[in-house]
């Protein structure tokens, strides 16, 4: 992916079962350290398992998330996070992830 691309989905795996979620959102921090955060309904739970190059995403332990214009302003490392919350009440926040983005 390169920096203003969008239309693009974004899948982001976890170690653990998200059926009983009430809220999920992703952090994404810019190269500048700028940060936005989406939630659901644009973060949406993952249904099936996925098979890609980067492996395997188990039913229900991805959520995606569909790139918007402005999301990617700019090339470098992003970093991502996944907040999971449910009515236990619960909140799970994921380790950091990293991927890089082109010119």
């Amino acid at each position: 992916m390169n920096s203003g691309e969008f239309g693009v989905v974004f899948r982001f795996g976890v170690g653990f079962g998200m059926g009983s979620f009430s809220g999920l959102s992703l952090t994404f921090t810019r190269p500048d350290s700028s940060a936005f955060t989406v939630s659901n309904p644009s973060v949406t739970l993952g249904s099936g398992d996925v098979v890609t190059s980067l492996g395997t995403f188990l039913n229900q332990q991805y959520v995606l998330y569909t790139f918007a214009q402005g999301d990617i302003s700019m090339p470098g490392t992003y970093q991502v996070r996944l907040t999971y919350t449910d009515n236990a009440p619960k909140q799970l926040i994921s380790t950091p992830a990293f991927f890089t983005i082109g010119q």
